[in-house]
């Protein structure tokens, strides 16, 4: 029926967004991932392209072996190695795009598209993966019951899941969340989609159905989940952030973090686009300013952090 539907609308370009529109008034927008900001591409989602341009072609070997694809992961970071090989391959394929094209992504994914990538350059023009915060605070209401068939269902090794339990056998969704959106996976990968999947089959229809419906209202920082991400930064990190954020520094690392944390709800809520509409250069300056600042979060080696701003920013964009 789409497909007929798709073949006989005159605008196929806006199609997508029609669609999506449709499914809104059913309770189900999210059914259809977002088109991604269609200008800018941050460097962390660079990051993200070029490690899963890496695990293509690596995975079928870690697999022979078997070898846990954690063992890998803990390359998926900033260093100044990253400015050679795929991530800097891809920067220069960037760098080559109309800077003033409005359809620079698209043109970015083709060209992934046509070298054979054509999963990954989906991956790439549509916004699958939510923000740890919007995860987290969806399912926030389950009963820890309830969390542990969560863990079970997300397919989370038994490694992972004895580290988000805490001593009294409490479900720790924030590393929950944290673990699973950190797999390793094909792409495109529907993280919707799966959870929503994973908390029907838990009996929690009415959770799942929040999930495919989207947000209500701007998407907010969840601050547990900021917390977590700083916690496994080091001292000297912490401070850059400070420093870049233009952040008061405190007596302790506690204190730095919880700077950090306020710095960045700040950032968070102050972004409304919508109020910039009016003057559309206004606007790309201002996200153009934004995504420096992300960048160089991620130059500093935060990129985990940055990845969760971009996210968050992603999502109020999208609304």
């Amino acid at each position: 029926m789409l497909k007929r539907w798709k073949s006989f609308y005159r605008q196929k370009e806006t199609c997508h967004s029609e669609l999506r529109k449709s499914l809104e008034t059913l309770g189900l927008k999210e059914c259809i991932v977002n088109v991604a900001p269609a200008k800018y591409l941050y460097k962390v989602e660079l990051l993200r392209i070029a490690f899963n341009l890496l695990m293509r072609d690596v995975l079928p070997f870690i697999d022979a072996l078997g070898m846990n694809p954690k063992q890998i992961t803990k390359y998926k970071a900033s260093s100044p190695e990253l400015e050679r090989g795929s991530f800097g391959l891809l920067r220069q394929l960037w760098k080559r795009t109309p800077k003033s094209d409005t359809h620079r992504r698209r043109d970015f994914c083709l060209a992934l598209r046509n070298i054979g990538y054509e999963g990954l350059a989906r991956s790439v023009y549509l916004d699958y993966e939510p923000s740890q915060s919007e995860l987290n605070s969806t399912v926030s209401v389950l009963w820890n019951a309830e969390r542990l068939q969560i863990c079970t269902r997300l397919e989370l090794g038994e490694d992972d899941q004895a580290a988000c339990l805490g001593t009294e056998g409490q479900v720790n969704l924030v590393e929950v969340v944290r673990r699973w959106t950190n797999q390793i996976r094909p792409v495109p990968y529907h993280y919707r989609r799966e959870i929503g999947t994973c908390l029907r089959a838990a009996g929690r229809q009415d959770v799942a159905d929040q999930i495919l419906a989207g947000r209500k209202g701007k998407m907010q920082a969840d601050e547990n989940v900021l917390r977590n991400i700083c916690r496994r930064l080091e001292a000297d990190k912490i401070n850059n952030l400070c420093k870049l954020l233009d952040l008061k520094r405190g007596k302790s690392l506690e204190e730095n973090i919880t700077s950090v944390i306020k710095g960045i709800n700040k950032w968070i809520n102050d972004f409304d686009p919508s109020s910039w509409k009016s003057k559309l250069a206004v606007t790309q300056h201002k996200l153009k300013h934004r995504k420096k600042i992300n960048n160089n979060m991620f130059s500093l080696g935060c990129h985990e952090l940055a990845e969760e701003i971009m996210h968050l920013e992603n999502g109020i964009l999208s609304e």
